[in-house]
């Protein structure tokens, strides 16, 4: 396998995918139909707490769509995910210390099914860059 990410982060790309790194995040793709974009806030004094996340993000969902605690690779947060004209959008929160890593994943309701399992063993491998 393959380690893609940025200074802070990195994640196993998943046999068939593409990276493109861009300056405001690094998006990973498999189709035409979907895309997974990852990028990074770091947190100049302390630790990012559960909290911070769920005062910032949390307003900024749908109403209705689940804010639920996750576990992926070595970072922990919040996920949801909820359709907005037509798109299928998933997000999930990432936290490890002072580090955030907002990943995103859009696309239709056939692309994440097609997708889904290879974007959630991605970030499963998800860890802190070993050049970081």
């Amino acid at each position: 396998m393959t380690w893609v990410g940025d200074t802070w982060w990195e994640l196993q790309l998943a046999r068939g995918w593409w990276v493109e790194n861009h300056p405001e995040c690094v998006t990973i793709t498999k189709s035409d139909d979907g895309a997974l974009q990852l990028s990074v806030a770091v947190k100049s004094n302390g630790d990012i707490t559960d909290a911070e996340i769920r005062d910032f993000y949390q307003p900024s969902i749908p109403a209705g769509a689940p804010f639920d605690t996750v576990s992926l690779g070595a970072f922990s947060g919040f996920c949801t995910h909820f359709v907005e004209d037509r798109v299928h959008w998933r997000k999930f929160w990432l936290l490890r210390g002072n580090l955030l890593v907002l990943v995103t994943y859009n696309g239709t309701a056939d692309s994440w099914r097609a997708e889904g399992e290879d974007v959630l063993v991605m970030l499963t491998s998800l860890r802190i860059s070993r050049d970081g």
